[in-house]
């Protein structure tokens, strides 16, 4: 029997964890996997590089590594196009053919809505964006710094760049601007609660039911009237689906994700996992995290091998057991099986969770160390 050729767009926690599925059955497939980066970036910790929790090599990871281990092709490339009728995907002037797909690509951040903005603010997407902010932080040339979007992301930012602060002894002012009328949303109100009264104890400004208006210069304009001068501006404010999506002719849910059904394909051959994908017939999809991403990364490398052999497909169950809003003072909070739990105990679990996911030996023992510092 000829190998059948799979194909994963997108080198994150769902495409690896596809990728090591994958790799148990090399006598069945060929697995190629295709990322515009050279290394898997550990997104989870990439506001411990602002505060210099941990340096940009500790959440780095080499494909060239990860290739050996799993056995697959890597191709350092955009994707350019797509055509499922043919199963060909093009990249760096030339097409791939495929048996069967694997879409992972990930999100990025939410469009900027006034165009004036993009060439105004920062964007917080990779590890190189928060070395850009950790060196601008630490040169102290800003006197207020704005996290637009007090998100999940936003919180955990602020309070890095808030610590890099009271490292470099600045008078630097950290303030985070929300639309809403409180802190990431999404979570119990216990926690909105809790995460603000941490981020003010912290000495940041939290300012609700306001958004950004207009940057002229450094000078940051609220919807309030509030006027913030010498201010650098950081855009938090949302995820939507990568821009492969864009040009595809499928189905999309919310923010441009791909719908798929209960085993986690959009057609024949063709699956989609992790942040940009979207389960159909679902009131509430599961919130963007790693633990879903790898299940749903997993899933999918199963139910290829599932389709191969002629046996049936793996329903995706979601799941949420754990998840932990972390701040760097160390007064972190969320919830482990339903249970809360919040301040030094929170901060603990987060870096383990991180050094169970995250790739080397050396970058695990870098996290760690880093979390003594915090816990």
């Amino acid at each position: 029997m000829n190998k059948l050729r799979v194909t994963i767009i997108g080198g994150g926690f769902a495409g690896l964890s596809a990728a090591k599925v994958l790799s148990s059955r090399r006598d069945l497939v060929e697995i190629t996997l295709i990322d515009q980066n050279e290394n898997m970036q550990f997104r989870p910790l990439l506001p411990d590089i602002v505060s210099k929790n941990v340096k940009i090599n500790d959440i780095l990871y080499s494909y060239s590594k990860l290739k050996e281990k799993y056995g697959f092709t890597f191709y350092h490339e955009p994707v350019r196009a797509l055509n499922f009728n043919q199963n060909q995907i093009n990249v760096s002037e030339q097409n791939l053919d495929y048996d069967y797909l694997i879409i992972a690509a990930g999100s990025q951040s939410a469009p900027l809505p006034v165009e004036n903005l993009k060439h105004s603010t920062l964007k917080f997407n990779t590890a190189y964006d928060a070395n850009i902010i950790r060196d601008l932080v630490f040169q102290g040339k800003y006197e207020r710094i704005i996290i637009c979007g007090g998100g999940y992301t936003g919180v955990e930012l602020a309070s890095n760049i808030q610590k890099a602060i009271l490292k470099s002894n600045s008078k630097t002012e950290t303030i985070v601007v929300e639309m809403t009328n409180s802190l990431v949303g999404t979570l119990p109100v216990w926690m909105q609660r809790y995460i603000k009264k941490n981020l003010e104890k912290m000495g940041i400004i939290v300012q609700l039911s306001s958004k950004i208006e207009t940057i002229n210069s450094k000078t940051v304009i609220l919807s309030t009237g509030q006027k913030y001068e010498n201010a650098l501006c950081i855009w938090t404010t949302g995820l939507v689906s990568a821009s492969i999506t864009s040009n595809l002719n499928i189905e999309k849910g919310p923010k441009g994700r791909i719908m798929v059904d209960s085993a986690l394909m959009f057609r024949e051959n063709c699956f989609a996992a992790g942040d940009i994908s979207c389960l159909k017939n679902l009131k509430y999809n599961p919130r963007l995290s790693v633990q879903a991403a790898v299940d749903q990364g997993r899933i999918c490398g199963k139910n290829i091998l599932q389709s191969i052999t002629g046996s049936s497909l793996f329903k995706y169950s979601p799941r949420d057991p754990c998840f932990i809003i972390p701040t760097a003072d160390g007064n972190s909070c969320g919830e482990v099986l339903g249970f809360p739990v919040k301040g030094k105990i929170a901060s603990l679990l987060h870096y383990i969770i991180s050094t169970y996911r995250s790739y080397g030996f050396a970058n695990k023992i870098n996290i760690l160390t880093g979390a003594k510092v915090i816990c």
